[in-house]
């Protein structure tokens, strides 16, 4: 993925965090305070589950969107004859579970990579116009992380610094914030049978010893 595409990945991640962290957690306050009211609480489960599903959907096209990622979910659906089964198999399905955890968690994550790259590339901007307003700054001078940049030559090596980091610091840590990004979401909602994990790891040795071939 570019580093633009990834850069918006990481933004909208924040607002969609923002959503389902949210979502979840209420779900599971409310879910627990009307366990005194069974019914209402298998309900409220229920749904839970229902909408953290169509929400981990909607995470798998923005992954495929912005970063070219395939997140599909190969687990086999969870059919049955009545709603108690239906029921019964979301509860045991460790796919379910690992879309709820997904979700919880993407707030969290979402705040600390956004954070890391906001700051990372305002960083940069702010030291490459360093030398045009370091002198307006309060006592003329920049205090930077326990460094004095004085106006003049220490305020134009900061420049190239910023410069630098703009052109290559700030694009690489993007990028490298998206992927590990992707391993996040890949770790969590990427699921997929013993079996169909065993013919894919198949197929990956038949190429390989096809290509040595």
């Amino acid at each position: 993925a570019s580093t633009w595409w990834s850069l918006v990945h990481l933004l909208t991640g924040l607002v969609v965090g923002y959503v389902t962290t949210v979502f979840v957690a209420v779900a599971v306050l409310v879910s627990v305070s009307t366990l005194i009211v069974f019914p209402v609480a298998m309900v409220a489960i229920y749904l839970t589950f229902v909408v953290a599903r169509w929400l981990a959907q909607v995470e798998r096209s923005r992954y495929a969107a912005f970063e070219d990622v395939d997140l599909t979910d190969t687990t086999s659906l969870l059919d049955g004859t009545s709603w108690w089964t239906r029921y019964s198999k979301r509860m045991r399905s460790p796919a379910r579970w690992r879309e709820l955890l997904y979700l919880l968690l993407r707030l969290p994550v979402a705040l600390l990579q956004v954070f890391v790259v906001t700051t990372i590339w305002s960083g940069s901007v702010a030291l490459a116009f360093l030398p045009f307003y370091v002198g307006r700054l309060p006592d003329g001078r920049a205090e930077l992380g326990g460094f004095t940049i004085d106006p003049g030559l220490p305020a134009w090596l900061a420049c190239v610094v910023g410069v630098a980091a703009f052109v290559q610091l700030a694009p690489w840590a993007t990028v490298g914030l998206g992927q590990l990004d992707v391993a996040f979401g890949r770790s969590l909602l990427a699921h997929g049978s013993k079996t169909e994990i065993e013919q894919e790891v198949t197929r990956l040795e038949s190429s390989r010893v096809a290509a040595v071939d």
